[in-house]
């Protein structure tokens, strides 16, 4: 006999089971459904290497750069001190501009490891293109060390995750804090102003929960997005005659040349923002003692700050030739990058020349 009740109950059962095993359909992982979730896990992966190894690497390169900066200030005032002397030590002067030099040297080498690295960090950051990924998680916590970078290059931060609340720093707090000490202090060198800026985000430290949290959240966006576009075909047959799977394909092809395209973009656009390395230098330091000289009178000896308290000899000056002649006489072709008038009793010229 038939009985509408238990035919109701049977329909249910086999709608829900449908439903079910639908939802087990439209999620059930395909080697097409995972080409790209797969292709960006990869991205994201080369990314969180890349800035896990270089950026620390970086702050410490800037904060001992800086460190170098200060002591190369300290040092720099020992020659206009001694130059107040009425007879300047030039053997004193030589080894200070010496330990010049090799600050000097030591503030290229420290911010060497910027450009030296550039391509490893243009290329395992190219996500930023466009701030596609900010569209798929906006609380996705990019690096904060970029942010001053590409803020002074052009004016404006790529994508909000590396300049808003969310970013966070992959430098330690030590570089941090010796890098914003520095600032403070000296406010932004104008030679390093592509380096840092003033008003960077303040410091808080990446951590890997967070970050491979927001990373499973934003493939499970695009696989859901790839589960939608394998099911639509299979769930709405007279869809699935006009778009076969192989359209479905072409779109993902379409789709990875269209990221490949906006990568060379990127790089080209980024180019010119990496500084170029700036190889250290070494000199020769030469001491020429000059034949023709004149006698400063009291005016040109207040002028050039000499003190001449208990002194009572003529102060004199190389003259005709001029340092400039003598120094371009014997430099051989090499480049002269230091030149200082030495006075007194028995003038000289330092040259300094580039080996």
């Amino acid at each position: 006999m038939f009985d509408p009740g238990n035919d109701h109950e049977g329909y249910k059962h086999l709608h829900v089971g449908k439903m079910r095993s639908d939802i087990k359909g439209f999620l059930k992982p395909t080697r097409y459904k995972l080409i790209i979730p797969v292709f960006v896990a990869l991205v994201l992966l080369i990314s969180l290497l890349t800035n896990l190894i270089l950026l620390p690497k970086m702050g410490e390169g800037f904060c001992n750069a800086f460190k170098s900066m200060q002591e190369y200030e300290v040092n720099r005032e020992f020659v206009p001190l001694e130059m107040i002397n009425a007879n300047p030590n030039t053997s004193k002067i030589i080894l200070q501009f010496k330990e010049m030099d090799r600050i000097n040297n030591q503030i290229l080498n420290s911010l060497n490891v910027f450009p030296e690295n550039a391509n490893l960090l243009k290329y395992g950051n190219t996500y930023y293109l466009d701030q596609i990924i900010y569209q798929i998680n906006p609380l996705y916590p990019g690096p904060c060390d970029f942010a001053p970078f590409f803020y002074v290059h052009t004016g404006t931060i790529m994508g909000t995750g590396i300049s808003g609340p969310n970013c966070r720093y992959y430098m330690t707090n030590e570089h941090y804090e010796c890098i914003s000490s520095f600032l403070m202090q000296q406010g932004s060198p104008k030679d390093m102003i592509y380096i840092l800026h003033p008003t960077f985000p303040q410091f808080t430290p990446i951590t890997l929960p967070r970050l491979l949290l927001h990373i499973l959240l934003i493939l499970f966006v695009i696989y859901l997005l790839m589960c939608i576009l394998f099911y639509l075909p299979e769930r709405f047959k007279s869809i699935s005659n006009f778009v076969p799977k192989a359209i479905v394909l072409l779109i993902m092809a379409l789709f990875l040349s269209s990221l490949l395209f906006l990568i060379l973009i990127y790089e080209k656009s980024i180019d010119p923002l990496i500084p170029s390395i700036q190889e250290p230098q070494n000199y020769e330091y030469n001491v020429v003692y000059c034949q023709d000289t004149k006698t400063l009178n009291s005016t040109e000896i207040r002028m050039m700050g000499i003190n001449v308290t208990d002194y009572k000899e003529p102060i004199l000056l190389c003259h005709d030739p001029s340092c400039w002649e003598i120094c371009e006489n014997i430099s051989q072709e090499r480049e002269l990058r230091t030149l200082l008038h030495i006075h007194g009793s028995n003038p000289s010229c330092i040259c300094g020349f580039g080996i």
